[in-house]
């Protein structure tokens, strides 16, 4: 098996120590997090994706293959995580995708988006609460619901375009009328 350890938004976050090495090889007590997976997962090799700079130092080729898993490098190796990654078939993700919406339960996006499709107003007004939130830079009040409702008639009989969404909150009363705060 062969594990490309990836940094995201954590090499940022873990600068300065960052700078110097990929986040997977960081110390985490007495061991990296590279190392949390060798003793886990014995006999595999190791690569990195991370800054260009780095590659003097360490190993940043990208091979392809069924052996190959990417993991994020943030990640300390579990028996369990190692195991489950292992287990992965090509184009396979380890991520819960189980939720619930207004009641009725979801496994993967699949289903979450055939549950949309069949109450998409649901989805549309809390959209449209939030963004015309947002575009006031303060909380609804009772007094907004009238727009929210106006601006929902709208996006819906223009099939629930999101452009549609921001066009008619632009023209909302309480958008034109916002006053500025000194």
């Amino acid at each position: 098996m062969h594990y490309i350890f990836h940094d995201r938004g954590e090499r940022e976050t873990l600068k300065p120590l960052s700078w110097t090495r990929p986040v997977a090889d960081l110390r985490v007590g007495v061991t990296t997090l590279r190392e949390k997976w060798s003793l886990r997962s014995p006999g595999s090799t190791f690569s990195y994706h991370s800054a260009a700079y780095l590659a003097g130092s360490f190993d940043l080729s990208q091979p392809e293959g069924d052996a190959v898993r990417h993991v994020r490098g943030c990640l300390v190796a579990t028996n369990a995580l190692v195991d489950a990654v292992a287990s992965l078939r090509s184009g396979q993700q380890l991520v819960d995708a189980k939720g619930e919406w207004n009641g009725q339960p979801f496994d993967g996006p699949v289903e979450f988006k055939a549950i949309l499709a069949k109450e998409p107003h649901e989805f549309t007004r809390g959209f449209i609460e939030h963004l015309l939130s947002f575009s006031l830079a303060r909380p609804l009040t009772i007094h907004d619901m009238p727009v929210v409702e106006q601006i929902q008639k709208a996006a819906k009989a223009d099939r629930w375009k999101f452009s549609r969404v921001v066009v008619e909150i632009t023209k909302s009363y309480p958008f034109t009328h916002t006053r500025n705060a000194p």
